[in-house]
């Protein structure tokens, strides 16, 4: 998948898997370096929206899993 490419569920939501992929192809680019100082505030700002988007769909599949193991 292209860093490009998204992956929407059945609500129009982009997949976790998506969002993962694209926070790990931010991660290795701040990693390998070599970037300016602009580039690697944008990446990071990036990283941080992606990582808040992965934890929401987390904690959502969490609270799910919650309310099945109640019934």
């Amino acid at each position: 998948m292209s860093e490009e490419e998204c992956v929407l569920d059945e609500q129009g939501v982009e997949s976790f898997e998506s969002l993962y992929e694209k926070l790990m192809v931010v991660v290795e680019r701040l990693e390998v370096g070599g970037l300016s100082l602009e580039e690697s505030i944008g990446l990071y700002e990036e990283g941080t929206r992606l990582n808040s988007a992965c934890k929401s769909l987390l904690d959502a599949a969490s609270d799910r899993l919650e309310t099945i193991s109640q019934e």
